[in-house]
């Protein structure tokens, strides 16, 4: 009988935690939604940009897009209990690229690698890396 207790007891905590789990990525998924436009995007310690780049990435629901090619979706997943905060990206070809993220405020954080490499662990981009390093600002309405 003790047993069982203790068994509902660890199950009752264990949902509970799933629980808050579930409430931060779902926080994290709302404060993503919307349009975001690059400050700054460096590709192997590079700095990228021009008229052949996107100007920044859209955010509905668990989806990412570039602003000026809506049907180029990737799915996105989120892990918030991780430190930095994880993102996987898993694109139409079933690649998957991983990833970190920030928010603060307006702000956006993102850092990725190539798909098959692994996750970086911080926000840089080093140089001659395949490792993406994308600050961007929300787009105001």
């Amino acid at each position: 009988m003790r047993n069982a207790a203790i068994y509902c007891l660890l199950l009752s905590a264990h949902l509970g935690m799933a629980s808050l789990q579930v409430d931060a990525v779902e926080k994290d998924l709302r404060r993503l939604q919307g349009g975001w436009t690059f400050e700054k995007v460096l590709v192997g310690g590079e700095k990228v940009g021009g008229e052949t780049q996107p100007e920044g990435f859209v955010f509905n629901g668990r989806e990412i897009s570039p602003d000026d090619d809506p049907k180029d979706v990737a799915i996105i997943t989120l892990d918030p209990s991780q430190t930095p905060k994880t993102i996987d990206l898993v694109y139409k070809k079933k690649e998957k690229s991983l990833g970190i993220y920030e928010i603060d405020g307006d702000t956006l954080k993102l850092c990725f690698n190539a798909p098959g490499d692994p996750r970086p662990k911080t926000f840089a981009s080093p140089k001659g890396s395949r490792v993406s390093y994308l600050i961007l600002k929300r787009n105001k309405k």
